[in-house]
């Protein structure tokens, strides 16, 4: 079979009846003088199979296969994939596997949305700790023409990691599951983990253009690491190295003789003006929970009616494999200023407008800048973490000198930046899912991702 790097399709799969391992082409994708037989793969799973001509209306878009092969491969009826030719193998796919730990069902919402913008590519949701190892299938939810149905397939071409909490990821990393699928899976899981903190700050500061930008930062701080921050900077925020939508945050400003330490507790905003930090500390902190926090200097960001502005910069690949801003959304923060997450009474805001406020005709500037650095920064955590990465959240700050922070990376960014916009929604989607198709392995002619503009 003939070399040829464009995909041919999309097809959808029809099964058919007879014996032995077979596989029926249109025309265009079984040319004169094409060997008989070729090794056809799906994801991890092959076999060799007899090839033959498909004739009749509507036989363009059609593969027909015996049912043998279908089973060999772990391809469902219903499927509508591409066809790529390499030499003796004939591919299908992209299979894009979306991997969690809990029941399927529970991301039928996210299966659906995938598959209605890409009725012509096969995704799959499975849960990682349920792979047959020994036969590198797993029982997933597909879609088809008809809705969703349960299928077992093989190990997909890539997996977009969507394990719905840091617990249960470490602990399929505690029981070998990872370590596992690396070993017997060639396919990268994308976004493969949540960030730490700490890590993060370590490995950006190492580029000398992003480590002015970074705010100083100290693991595990005891009571003499948050005296000196709050003597130099007069703000500082204490933040769980592994925390998540703000929980757990306490913000320290120097007033006087006096500390004033905001934070929430039962989901409402807290102010206590204290005199002694170490008293403070000892009761907010149990014995050697501060070992599991960051202390960040505070920044005297922008403010809009005295509360502080951050700003979301959401970031998302493409099919070629750059970064691509969705969305820098403004957030102000709640009625304490402890954190603009919208859970503690944060609001969004447009970016554009608030800069302008603050900057007038410097604002255009300011916002290109974000999108610069927010840009950069993608690239250089990329690098560093040496995982394939195809979607962050950035939070972003701007000081009231103009001067731009990074604060914190997401690798498992949520969408609560996007407000209501369904057109930036789809937009991710659509860039997620040509980044995917392009670390699968096939060309940009299976991907067609749609030429929207960033927001």
């Amino acid at each position: 079979m003939p070399q040829d790097s464009a995909p041919f399709g999309p097809f959808v799969v029809r099964p058919a009846s007879g014996p032995d391992l077979w596989l029926a082409l249109p025309p265009a994708a079984l040319p004169a003088g094409t060997e008989r037989t070729a090794v056809v793969r799906f994801g991890h799973a092959a076999a060799v199979a007899e090839l033959k001509r498909l004739r009749g209306p509507g036989a363009r878009r059609v593969v027909a296969a015996s049912p043998a092969l279908l089973g060999t491969l772990g391809l469902w009826p219903g499927a509508r994939l591409f066809a790529l030719r390499d030499g003796g193998i004939l591919r299908f796919g992209p299979l894009i596997g979306i991997a969690t730990a809990g029941p399927a069902r529970r991301m039928r919402a996210l299966l659906e949305a995938f598959a209605r913008l890409r009725p012509d590519v096969p995704f799959a949701v499975f849960d990682l700790r349920d792979v047959d190892w020994a036969r590198l299938r797993v029982p997933a939810l597909v879609w088809t023409e008809r809705g969703p149905r349960s299928a077992a397939v093989p190990l997909p071409d890539v997996v977009y990691n969507k394990i719905p909490s840091r617990r249960l990821e470490q602990k399929l990393e505690r029981e070998g599951i990872i370590d596992r699928w690396y070993a017997l899976s060639r396919a990268p899981i994308v976004n493969a983990s949540y960030f730490h903190k700490w890590d993060v700050y370590l490995d950006l500061i190492a580029y000398p253009e992003i480590r002015p930008n970074l705010p100083e930062t100290i693991l595990a701080p005891d009571e003499a690491d948050v005296a000196d921050l709050l003597a130099r900077h007069r703000r500082v925020y204490l933040k769980p190295a592994e925390g998540a939508k703000g929980r757990g945050i306490i913000r320290l400003d120097r007033d006087g003789p006096e500390i004033v330490a905001r934070f929430y507790l039962g989901g409402r905003p807290r102010l206590r003006r204290v005199t002694s930090l170490r008293r403070f500390l000892r009761q907010a902190f149990p014995p050697g929970r501060l070992r599991s926090y960051i202390a960040q200097q505070g920044i005297p960001l922008i403010a809009e009616g005295g509360r502080p502005v951050d700003f979301r910069l959401h970031l998302a690949k493409g099919e070629d494999g750059r970064w691509h801003p969705i969305v820098l959304a403004a957030k102000v923060a709640g009625e304490a200023g402890v954190t603009t997450h919208l859970a503690y009474g944060g609001r969004l805001d447009d970016a554009g407008a608030v800069l302008g406020r603050h900057f007038g005709e410097q604002a255009v500037g300011l916002r290109l800048a974000l999108l610069q650095f927010g840009r950069a920064v993608a690239e250089k955590l990329e690098h560093a973490t040496g995982q394939p990465l195809i979607e962050l959240g950035l939070d972003l700050g701007v000081d009231e000198d103009g001067r731009l922070w990074l604060f914190e990376a997401n690798a498992k960014p949520g969408q609560a930046a996007f407000g209501r916009d369904r057109h930036l929604v789809r937009l991710r989607r659509l860039k997620l899912i040509a980044a995917l198709i392009r670390l699968a392995g096939f060309p940009a002619g299976a991907s067609e991702e749609k030429k929207e503009g960033p927001a």
